[in-house]
This record gives structure tokens, sequence and C-alpha cells, in this order.
């Protein structure tokens, strides 16, 4: 190596070699300008090495430091991007398996995450509609079958009874326990057909309405109206509507429907019907109680019946006893002295 230097003294090198001594060096030379000269720089091979090596210490810690923050950014990045979506999805469908179907997931991203995200929530509100549905059909079907036990309860009862009065008052007490309304009135035709009486009310106003003879013209109210058209009529919102009769007895009626009462094809009367709440009374309600009011027609015109049938019988009855008292006045006038004799043969007219 020195013998390399000494042919090219003018050209630069750097190596390594062993000295004099044999101790491993590094080497480096640089020609002198001008000069056939060249400047040699030893330093043994350890220290060089060393400082080497302290380099690559640092610099390869400083590549793992690097590796590790960058293991850590990615890490976050990666949750961010599919971690914590999928925690969210996770975390809504045990909600929603909870039964809560009003939960959505908040994923606002266009990629398959966002769109699987949107896809559960349709799924989800679908879901929810089914719930819904099945919800009120199931209430739909208690409630006919409320109506149709509470109808089939009124009816028994007005079946059951042939005394008119009783009967009148059963209804509305029946009909306001069964279906629960604030007030249940019954109106009855007087003989002219242009005045609806009340007859019988379940609450307390309609109890001071019935005291002081209370009657409703032909047109006059809601009660009126079906004296005058013959046809149901319904107020959802009393306040909104203008046929409402304001009724200062019943100051909390917010809604109320009034039903003709027909037997064998003849107007006889009203049945009244009111509510705390407004809007109480939907189409099928309407239906239901139309039903009831027919049934509760027929049991007054047959208790009326019955009733003249009593009276008629009442009537023959007291005639014939005052005719019987008549002809038993003649005939003791004509004979005076007439009388009876009864032995173990029987009885016998007998003459004094």
């Amino acid at each position: 190596e020195m013998a390399a230097l000494s042919e090219a003294p003018g050209n630069k090198w750097s190596g390594t070699y062993r000295n004099f001594q044999g101790t491993p060096v590094a080497a480096v030379t640089a020609p002198v300008a001008g000069t056939d000269w060249v400047v040699l720089a030893e330093l043994p091979s350890s220290e060089a090495l060393a400082t080497s090596r302290s380099a690559l210490f640092l610099v390869g810690g400083g590549l793992v430091f690097f590796g590790v923050v960058v293991a850590l950014v990615s890490s976050e990045f990666l949750r961010r991007l599919i971690v914590r979506p999928m925690e969210k999805l996770w975390a809504g469908a045990v909600r929603i398996g909870q039964g809560d179907l009003t939960h959505r997931i908040e994923i606002d991203r266009q990629d398959e995450v966002g769109q699987l995200a949107y896809e559960f929530n349709h799924m989800v509100g679908q879901l929810q509609g089914l719930y819904q549905q099945l919800t009120d059909r199931s209430l739909e079907l208690a409630r006919r079958a409320r109506y149709l036990e509470a109808t089939n309860a009124i009816a028994r009862g007005a079946a059951s009874e042939l005394d008119l009065q009783e009967l009148l008052s059963r209804v509305v007490t029946l009909i306001s326990q069964q279906f629960g309304f604030y007030h249940t009135g019954l109106f009855l035709l007087d003989p002219t057909g242009n005045w609806a009486v009340l007859q019988a009310a379940s609450s307390e106003g309609g109890r001071r309405m019935l005291a002081r003879g209370h009657r409703l013209g032909s047109g006059v109210g809601i009660v009126g109206y079906v004296v005058a058209r013959g046809e149901n009529r319904i107020a959802l919102d009393v306040g909104e509507d203008a046929v409402y009769f304001d009724n200062p007895d019943l100051p909390d009626t917010r809604s109320e429907i009034a039903l003709p009462l027909r037997a064998r094809g003849e107007l006889i009367g009203v049945l009244d019907v009111q509510s705390t709440e407004p809007r109480a009374f939907s189409q099928e309600d309407v239906t239901a109680l139309q039903t009831l009011a027919d049934q509760v027609a027929l049991a007054i015109s047959n208790a009326r019946l019955f009733q003249q049938v009593q009276e008629s019988l009442e009537a023959e009855r007291r005639a014939y006893g005052e005719l019987g008292r008549d002809a038993w006045q003649e005939l003791l006038h004509l004979q005076p002295d007439m009388g009876c004799l009864r032995d173990s043969r029987g009885v016998s007219p007998f003459s004094g």
C-alpha cells in the first residue's frame, strides 16, 4: 500500500493498512499543489471505527424512534379509519338489539364503512316501521276486542231490563264505565218529534241537566243536528265546531259524538257521548258506537212495548173489575135478598 502511494503521489487515496509497528490504521492522502508531495493522515482503526459505530448507533436509534412514531401515528390513523367506525357499528347493533329502534349510527363517510352504516340505518328504519305497524295493529285488535266485550256487556244488561227508566240509567252508566267516557247522555224524542228530552245521564253535570228537564230542539247543537238530519255527528274539537252547543254543566268536554237511535226504521232518540280528550273518536269508534246505539234502540223499543202491554193489561184488568162490580151491583139491586149457600154439595144460590 505504501508503494502504491509512492508510485502515484498526485492521487488522492484512502484506505486501511498496517503501519511499521503492525497496527491497523486508517489513512487518507491528498497531494500538495505545485509539488510532488502528498499529505498523509493516519488514525488507528479502532478509533476510526468507534466514531463510525457512534454515528451508526445514532442513525439507527433515530431510525428506530422514527419507526416507533410512524407506527403510533399509523396505529391511530388505522384506529380512526377502521377500528372506531367498527366500534360504532358494534355499539349501535347492541343498542338496537336491546330494543332501541330509534338509534341511528352516525358515520359520515363515502367508503365501504359509510355505505355499511347507511344500509344498517336503512334496515333499522324498516324494522322500526314494521314494529310500529305491528304495535298499531295489536292496539287496534285490543281496542276492537274491548269494544266487542263492552258492547256485549251493555247489550246483555239492556236485554235483561224491561223497566224503561231503569234500562236508560243502566245503559248510560255501562257505556261510561266500559268505554271510559266523561259523559254519556240518552235523549228520547217527545211526541211531536221536534224536541230531544234528556232521560238519563252518567255524569254529575248530566244529572243536574236531568233534574231541570234539559231538552234540545231540532237543529240545536250536535244532538239537535242528529234529530234534524237523522245521522251521526262528531265534534273532534268542540272549540272549533260551529255546531257544538256549549254547555256549562259539562266544562271539560273536548270532543263529542251523537248517534241516532232507530228502532224499526223510526228515529226515537239520540245517544250522546262526550270525552275530555280532543279527537277521541275514530271511524272505528263511530262504527262500534253506532252498532251499540242500534242495540240500545231495540232494547228501548222492546221495553216500551212491554210497558204498553203492561199498561193495556192493567187497563183491561181495571175495566173487567169495574164491569164485574157494576154487574154485581145491578144484580143485587134487582134481587136484594139473594145470597149463596155453601155446603157439602158446593156453592148454590140462596134466597131468603
